[in-house]
């Protein structure tokens, strides 16, 4: 998904890129609702979906880059 709205970018300035866990939000724009303890965020994506889970697991988003999610396939080819 290339972000062609800046307004977006702006709202979601992160996305998911952990494949191990919720391997289908991978690539997902989300945004940070509270910072916790030891290092973990509660975030929120696109559709509402809410969840905590550790910083690392998202990053700062690039407004010129293309955040498609890869196939399994694709991830097992590299790993081979």
């Amino acid at each position: 998904m290339l972000v062609d709205n800046v307004d977006e970018y702006k709202i979601y300035p992160y996305y998911w890129r952990i494949l191990t866990e919720l391997p289908h939000r991978k690539g997902t724009p989300c945004k940070i609702l509270t910072h916790e303890k030891n290092n973990s965020v509660r975030i929120e994506f696109e559709d509402g979906y809410k969840v905590f889970t550790s910083r690392y697991h998202i990053r700062r988003r690039d407004k010129y880059r293309n955040y498609e999610v890869k196939s399994e396939r694709e991830h097992s080819n590299r790993r081979s």
